[in-house]
């Protein structure tokens, strides 16, 4: 007997220069696409708590972040939390039993009701972010974030009710239909191409020809795009070619953007990090700069709790900043690194449980075979230079905390390995969280 697969996959798109909000797979009033099963109710207005949802954003963001620098630390990285959440919280709708226990204590969730509220409040959040906003000189500018969700069901299966109701509620989702089984790859250009649409053309493909097959039967997609101008674009004319120190000691001559301004900047012993604003403030990007010969030792520390000491460490300050321009792009399959974190119970037919999601009430497919999860497909990719950012895409925390920097104007030349986050300021989400390894280089 053939396994039926359940996938997810996340793609995503970061840029320095502007975000929009957009409806989820919808013909675009919001009402049901032609090839789509959509519930009848509404999207509540979003009333749960973002700090649950930005807890379950920030906490597996820096797990699979450690998981990425430990298995690739030598390489450009960046992931976006915010989707790879979204994308499992909306898995969690269909599961049960220990598979949704194991969601649940990964998404740190003690009251599993309160997960859609809290995500469905987090995106309407984010979602409002997008639009006119001034710059530093109160020019309007536009800013777009765009989180869209859809998933992808074998055409002919019947799907929870329920399930299908709690998508369109709390995701303003629906389930679009493809046939997997007579015809894999014609499923897999569908899925490819409403990415590409979704991230204006920046994810080309989210999903290769060995992610789906004949016995693939459900993926959740889900997608980012933002478009963000800094609140004070650097000057082009400052910019010029300075050396960069990468990990193995050789060096490289990048474009170096330059800027003397008034910064929210932090430093502890082992790192500075200094905020760059974007157009509004709704949105800022952290750049987190460990001391020579410590990104290791920083990395080991991604956590919440170091987001938060560098937020909180943070004080108006001159800064002299030299920053590379650099463009990145990645794609990883996080199954594995989320069976080690805590939900292996996922991947394994025998074991996986997600009755919730059709109408047999043993959760398999019409023909008796499991769902089972075959895959976490994610791809990113973030580009920053002058203008902004275009996008698609415990622990010894103490040992970092330091005391808001006083005095006068400080230096901080970004020349070696470095760590950025795109953070949402009202809520704390990570949107984004990466590493530039080399910003010649564009993997």
């Amino acid at each position: 007997m053939d396994r039926r697969e359940l996938l997810i996959g996340s793609a995503l798109l970061a840029l320095v220069a502007a975000c929009r909000s957009g409806e989820r797979a919808t013909d675009g009033d919001g009402t049901a696409a032609a090839d789509e099963i959509r519930s009848r109710l509404p999207r509540q207005p979003g009333g749960g708590s973002t700090d649950l949802a930005v807890r379950a954003v920030n906490g597996l963001g820096a797990t699979l972040y450690r998981s990425v620098a430990s298995s690739q630390p030598t390489v450009n990285a960046v992931l976006s939390p915010t989707t790879i959440a979204i994308a499992l919280a909306m898995t969690r709708e269909g599961a049960a039993g220990v598979t949704a226990a194991e969601i649940d204590r990964l998404l740190q969730i003690v009251d599993p009701a309160s997960l859609p509220p809290a995500m469905n409040a987090l995106d309407q959040a984010l979602a409002s972010r997008s639009g006119t906003r001034p710059d530093g000189a109160g020019r309007p500018i536009e800013v777009v974030l765009d989180v869209a969700g859809s998933l992808w069901g074998q055409q002919g299966l019947v799907w929870s009710p329920t399930f299908v109701d709690d998508l369109a509620a709390q995701y303003a989702a629906g389930l679009r239909v493809t046939d997997f089984a007579a015809d894999p790859d014609g499923a897999r250009e569908t899925i490819n191409a409403w990415v590409r649409d979704r991230t204006d053309g920046r994810v080309q493909q989210l999903l290769s020809p060995s992610a789906v097959d004949d016995s693939s039967r459900l993926m959740l997609v889900n997608a980012v795009h933002l478009e963000a101008p800094w609140l004070t674009p650097f000057d082009v004319k400052a910019t010029v070619d300075s050396p960069f120190t990468r990990l193995d000691g050789s060096a490289v001559s990048v474009p170096t953007m330059r800027t003397s301004s008034q910064l929210a900047y932090a430093a502890a012993d082992s790192w500075q990090a200094v905020d760059l604003p974007y157009g509004g403030y709704g949105l800022t990007m952290t750049v987190l700069l460990p001391g020579a010969g410590r990104l290791a030792e920083v990395e080991a520390q991604v956590s919440p709790d170091l987001i938060t000491t560098v937020v909180a460490g943070q004080a108006l300050r001159p800064v002299e900043l030299g920053l590379p321009r650099w463009d990145t792009e990645s794609s990883f399959t996080f199954d594995e690194a989320l069976a080690a974190a805590g939900m292996p119970s996922a991947f394994d037919p025998a074991t996986a449980d997600f009755s919730a999601m059709t109408a047999t009430v043993d959760g398999t497919a019409e023909d008796g075979s499991p769902l089972a999860l075959a895959g976490v497909h994610h791809q990113a990719n973030l580009s920053v230079n002058e203008a902004g950012t275009e996008a698609a895409a415990a622990t010894a925390v103490a040992a970092a905390t330091s005391a808001a920097p006083t005095g006068g104007p400080v230096t901080m030349l970004v020349d070696r390995p470095f760590l950025y986050f795109v953070r949402d300021v009202a809520t704390g989400a990570v949107v984004f969280l990466g590493r530039v390894a080399d910003p010649s280089s564009a993997a």
